[in-house]
């Protein structure tokens, strides 16, 4: 899924490969939400990747009914090395069914907590 490349950063920058480069080591927060069209009934899959590996706590399952409209948020934190890629997944187990929806249809925004424990150096 793309990015809009035009958005405010500040510690990272999108990289026009569709993910969020951190530019330090640190622990982060990452909220994450899609919002979509679903034409009938479907398992819809989200996930955040570090350098192309899920974030565990990261992953959300949820079956999306025959609904016109609906919205999947989730939020992560973890941590992770300067000059790691974020990469925001979406699919569904019937992508026959699942359609983005005009407007805003994800976002991902990602928050420095803190720096990496000292045992990480």
């Amino acid at each position: 899924m793309t990015y809009s490349d035009s958005f405010p950063a500040a510690g990272m920058y999108y990289d026009c490969n569709h993910s969020v480069v951190l530019e330090s080591d640190g622990v982060y927060e990452i909220q994450y939400t899609v919002r979509a069209d679903s034409k009938g009934c479907t398992q819809l899959n989200l996930a955040v990747t570090n350098d192309g590996v899920i974030i565990p706590c990261s992953r959300i399952c949820e079956h999306v009914g025959c609904k016109d409209i609906f919205v999947v948020s989730g939020l992560a934190v973890t941590e992770a090395l300067a000059g790691a890629h974020l990469h925001f997944i979406v699919y569904a187990e019937d992508s026959a069914c699942f359609l983005l929806h005009e407007g805003v249809n994800l976002m991902l925004y990602v928050k420095k907590l803190s720096g990496l424990p000292a045992c990480h150096h």
